[in-house]
């Protein structure tokens, strides 16, 4: 348990005496611990506009302490409450109508302002603001400035600060009184410590020890055995060298040409255990394989399949099937944290959005969904630090991928056809695409599974 500071304590005990209640609106919190008037600070989120604005009132703004302080103690805010979130001692959850809106006014003195054509009046006294960075009195007068939020930050702001709350029994434990510990034990466990350190280190040097001597004994031996370190192209088939030598020998511009495209499947639970019989000589470079869908379901093989594809010598990758009715920021954290972290050579982290992404009794806007998948890819580049690729279909990226910002993220197209090339959708017509998913009914030994085509070599399947 983590030790907490007075103000996040404050904030713990006010959490802890809220009445038990799924729907009790997070923002009402807020503006009884953090954002009142009288403290001089309000929060607005242009969520259509993927920023937040935290205002201070002018003494505090051109203070620079002063405004550095209450930036800081925002920022404090904003971790605690993911903090909070994580660990299970609240939820936050942001439903259909709260995703609808495109901004949220937060201040205990705010009335309820309206995001309409002209300026929006923000409270009793007709303070208003017209533009995403002052509010105004009725004179005109400057009475607020503000601090722009973006990106990354945004999004936290987002999941933290909009939706329904609900506190869990056992958040009271976090300020509760715990004896300190025995100073001969605090004692006793530094000593452990250190001398855990000390044996890590001898291990350390044994293990070195042991290595250089295997090196100069073994040299040729130990070459081998790290060539696919060094080979940045991918995993070599060491198993296929007589035959596949003389015949790559022998092969036309052609044949090389048609060598260049790789090969792989993407799999789920609904494959069984297929991928245990894969080997080499089916020719696959890499295995994409489901991992979550919405913002709890894992699927049950994935771990088991994620772990295997390694095994097997194979490029890995995985992807989130897109729940449209559910929160885009809960997703994105569910998807990476059960990810866990990539290394260079897996894939980039998908998302699978498609017509069935779209529960058949939830009423889609096209606008909104897209704004919110943005939201998702955005948040999943910044939790896992690689870029996103995009699988879709033609006909639904058309419909709801319309935006061009989409562009900036990889392609993984489904278009079943016989055609040399696939139909695209609009946004990455003047792009490409770098996955294909050219069958939904590969023979893969007498099982049916999807084939996946990468034009190109291996180390441009796990570039991003």
């Amino acid at each position: 348990m983590r030790e907490l500071t007075d103000l996040e304590k404050s904030w713990v005990k006010s959490l802890s005496e809220l009445p038990p209640a799924a729907d009790q609106p997070i923002a009402g919190w807020l503006e009884t611990v953090f954002f009142k008037e009288a403290e001089g600070r309000a929060l607005i989120i242009q969520a259509s506009e993927g920023f937040a604005v935290l205002f201070l009132t002018n003494e505090l703004f051109n203070d620079e302490t002063k405004k550095a302080a209450h930036v800081s103690q925002f920022s404090e805010l904003i971790s605690f409450l993911k903090y909070l979130h994580r660990e299970g001692y609240l939820t936050i959850s942001r439903g259909k109508t709260t995703r609808d809106k495109s901004m949220f006014f937060i201040q205990d003195a705010f009335i309820d302002p309206k995001n309409q054509n002209g300026p929006i009046v923000l409270n009793a006294k007709g303070d208003y603001t017209d533009n995403p960075h002052k509010i105004l009195d009725t004179k005109k007068n400057t009475v607020y400035q503000g601090i722009r939020f973006d990106t990354d930050q945004f999004d936290a702001i987002l999941s933290t600060c909009t939706g329904s709350l609900l506190v869990s029994s056992g958040i009271g434990q976090l300020i509760s009184e715990k004896k300190p510990l025995n100073k001969e034990k605090k004692t006793s466990e530094v000593n452990w410590n250190i001398l855990s350190v000390w044996v890590s280190i001898l291990s350390a040097f044994l293990c070195l020890f042991i290595y250089i001597h295997y090196q100069s004994t073994h040299h040729r031996r130990a070459l081998s055995l790290v060539d696919y370190k060094q080979d940045q192209l991918g995993y070599r088939l060491d198993s296929l060298s007589g035959h596949l030598e003389s015949f790559a020998s022998r092969q036309s511009t052609t044949s090389r040409s048609r060598q260049a495209t790789q090969r792989g499947i993407d799999v789920s639970r609904w494959n069984g255990d297929l991928l245990q019989a894969v080997n080499k000589r089916d020719l696959l470079s890499f295995v994409i394989c489901k991992a979550t869908q919405g913002k709890s379901y894992v699927d049950p093989d994935f771990h088991t399949n994620w772990n295997l594809i390694t095994e097997k010598g194979l490029i890995r990758g995985a992807y989130h099937f897109y729940d449209a009715s559910q929160d885009p920021i809960d997703q994105a954290e569910h998807f990476v944290t059960t990810l866990g972290e990539l290394t260079s050579t897996d894939i980039g982290p998908i998302l699978d959005i498609e017509p069935e992404s779209i529960p058949t009794d939830f009423e889609v806007d096209p606008l909104q969904l897209q704004v919110d998948l943005y939201i998702f890819l955005r948040h999943v580049e910044r939790l896992s630090g690689r870029k996103p690729i995009i699988y879709t279909d033609p006909s639904f990226g058309d419909e709801y991928l319309t935006n061009e910002k989409f562009g900036q993220y990889p392609l993984w197209v489904a278009d079943y056809t016989d055609a040399p090339q696939p139909t695209i959708p609009k946004v990455w017509s003047d792009i490409g695409y770098k996955f294909w998913q050219k069958s939904a009914s590969y023979d893969l030994h007498s099982d049916k599974t999807d084939l996946d085509l990468y034009n190109g070599e291996k180390a441009g399947i796990y570039e991003d």
